[in-house]
């Protein structure tokens, strides 16, 4: 994998439905941190920001309505790590769908009533912000 003129790191476009572990969407993901050659799965279900630290995002049910949305950030032995921030956006055709995250743990945040209005694919950014370095993937979440 090489960086692009803009650093970001590009994989081939995927999208899949249901409970969403982020990792599963490999596809789709863009590291968007410049020099960040960093993408490795670990057990199927999780990627690395760092050389030491894995993501795993999911939505249940993954459907039109009220989701549960989980960040997962875990250290290098695959406990909770605590990080400074997790944000998420996601949009449907431009249009910004608001989404709440609250620290559920260390390493841990939540949305218990995350909506998604309708069905269709959803781009979706998650910035995680590890020891003031903002590492950044995006995917493609299918609703159905």
């Amino acid at each position: 994998m090489s960086a692009g003129a803009d650093g970001n790191f590009d994989m081939n476009n995927g999208k899949l439905g249901g409970l969403i572990p982020f990792g599963d969407i490999i596809g789709t993901l863009n590291l968007l941190a410049a020099g960040c050659d960093c993408l490795d799965l670990d057990g199927g279900d999780m990627f690395n920001l760092t050389d030491e630290d894995s993501v795993n995002v999911t939505f249940d049910p993954a459907r039109p309505g009220t989701n549960v949305m989980h960040i997962y950030v875990l250290g290098h032995d695959g406990r909770p790590r605590a990080v400074d921030d997790a944000d998420i956006s996601l949009t449907l055709d431009g249009r910004d769908i608001p989404a709440d995250l609250v620290l559920s743990g260390p390493g841990h945040y939540t949305a218990l009533n995350q909506q998604f209005p309708e069905a269709g694919d959803y781009a979706m950014e998650i910035a995680i912000d590890i020891d003031g370095e903002v590492r950044r993937a995006t995917a493609t979440v299918v609703i159905q």
